[in-house]
C-alpha cells in the first residue's frame, strides 16, 4: 500500500479505473440475469413446462443469493415452491440440472 500523500502514475489509475468499470458491469449483468431468471420461470410456468420453470428460478436463486439480493431470492423461492406444491401427483418435475427441494 502506498502513503497517503504519494501521487499514483497514470498507468495504474487507469488500470484501477477499468476494473472498477468491469466490476460495475459485471453487477449489472448479475442483476439482470436475476430479474430474466424469474421472468423466464414465469413463462415457463405459463407454458405449461413446469421442470424446466424450476431450473431457471432455482438458477436465479442462487445467483440472487450470492448477490446478495434476498428479495429476489425470496421471490423466485415462493414460486418454486408454488410449482412443487402443485405438482400433480405423479407428474415429473425432475430435470437434469434440478438441485434438491427448497428449504
Amino acid at each position: 500500500m502506498r502513503p497517503q500523500n504519494t501521487i499514483i502514475p497514470a498507468q495504474e489509475l487507469r488500470e484501477s479505473l477499468n476494473a472498477l468499470r468491469i466490476a460495475n458491469d459485471f453487477s449489472t449483468a448479475l442483476a439482470k440475469f436475476t430479474k430474466r431468471m424469474g421472468t423466464v420461470g414465469r413463462a415457463l410456468v405459463e407454458s405449461g413446462q413446469p421442470a424446466d420453470a424450476l431450473v431457471a428460478y432455482r438458477e436465479g436463486i442462487a445467483v440472487a443469493e450470492a448477490k446478495g439480493d434476498k428479495r429476489a431470492a425470496q421471490e423466485m423461492i415462493a414460486a418454486a415452491r408454488s410449482i412443487e406444491e402443485n405438482a400433480k401427483p405423479g407428474e415429473a418435475l425432475s430435470h437434469s440440472t434440478q438441485q434438491e427441494t427448497l428449504p
